[in-house]
């Protein structure tokens, strides 16, 4: 009976997922009620722990040496450093890195934000920097089902699961299903999202507040290729002050207009260069300084992201150049000042030094 039973599981299993396109990972589960589950990280095969409680992937600095040490990782891969609470209310500081594939049976994820421990034998968690992404999971009989109507596939109709008004129109919570596959679940108010809500759609998820049916307030957005946004919406676009975090580990925190950089920002870079100073159109217009990785600076103006205009250039080797830029190129009147005190004016053209 048992293994009849086993059988049906499968045929069950299987027919299910040729109809909703639903991927069933078996997982092992501990005596501890532990779910573990395989995965493989840059081509390496691992068990994670599955851990919806972890904000990242996180390693162990055991199984990340291993990695550095036979081409699974490399100082390519390190972001950068981040604190962590742990789950016994510690906070540690952890090395970030970025995973270039993360794959969950037949899922990849691609630049998966992860986490090494200072410890030489953590747990191996797989947390939310992977979770979010699946596009919808379940657990169901030791499996981790991945997709199905939440995840692009279809039902035959929208379906509202909540309270009407007087009007019989939406109002208070309540959960909407589309038949495209999207899910909202929050606030409704004369038929439309209001309020705070949380919502999966194709892209990515949403949370945060809404008005009038759009994305309206504080609330963050995280899209399927692991990049975030944390800040202010009107109208569904980027507007006012907010922080957007690339996958790759680039980040910028400044103004926005229209889901564009616009007004004053910050953006840092992976390899250690940052910028401070105005943007227009989603580029660096107007005044602004820009910190090399290598230990140089440039203090001036930009158009549509290059140096024009009036700007003072600081070499590492404590020598200055301040003059005219056009395209990124010194080009007009300039002054070199060197480090012995001397100074010596030129004229470029299009990065060529044409006379003195």
């Amino acid at each position: 009976m048992k293994r009849l039973h086993y059988i049906a599981l499968i045929i069950t299993l299987c027919f299910s997922n040729a109809l909703t396109g639903q991927e069933f990972i078996q997982m092992t589960k501990s005596k501890s009620g532990v779910y573990t589950i395989p995965c493989e990280v840059n081509g390496l095969k691992l068990r994670f722990i599955f851990d919806t409680g972890a904000s990242d992937v996180h390693l162990s600095a055991g199984q990340a040496t291993y990695m550095f040490d036979n081409g699974y990782l490399s100082e390519d891969d390190v972001v950068g450093s981040a604190k962590y609470k742990m789950a016994d209310g510690s906070v540690a500081e952890n090395t970030v890195i970025t995973l270039k594939t993360v794959k969950i049976g037949n899922t990849v994820l691609k630049n998966v934000k992860a986490s090494v421990s200072k410890k030489q034998d953590a747990q191996l968690l797989l947390g939310q920097s992977a979770l979010n992404r699946l596009g919808g999971f379940s657990i169901k009989d030791d499996y981790l089902i991945i997709g199905g109507w939440n995840n692009n596939t279809s039902r035959d109709s929208d379906t509202y699961k909540g309270k009407p008004n007087a009007t019989k129109k939406r109002e208070g919570e309540g959960t909407f299903y589309y038949a495209n596959g999207e899910k909202y679940v929050g606030h409704w108010k004369d038929g439309k999202k209001d309020g705070f809500g949380k919502e999966t759609f194709k892209g990515g998820r949403y949370k945060g507040y809404y008005k009038n049916n759009k994305r309206n307030g504080e609330g963050t957005m995280y899209y399927n290729n692991g990049d975030r946004y944390v800040g202010h919406w009107k109208d569904s676009r980027k507007n006012g002050e907010g922080t957007y975090y690339f996958a790759s580990g680039q980040k910028y925190t400044g103004h926005w207009k229209d889901s564009k950089k616009d007004g004053f920002g910050k953006e840092t870079y992976p390899s250690g260069a940052r910028y401070e100073g105005y943007y227009k159109n989603d580029k660096r217009n107007g005044e602004g300084t820009f910190y090399y990785a290598n230990g140089e600076k440039y203090v001036g103006h930009w158009k549509d992201g290059k140096k024009n205009g009036e700007g003072t250039y600081y070499y590492a080797n404590g020598q200055k150049y301040v003059g005219l830029w056009k395209n990124n190129k010194k080009d007009g009147r300039g002054t070199y000042y060197y480090t012995n005190g001397t100074k010596r004016d030129m004229v470029f053209q299009d990065g060529t030094r044409i006379k003195d």
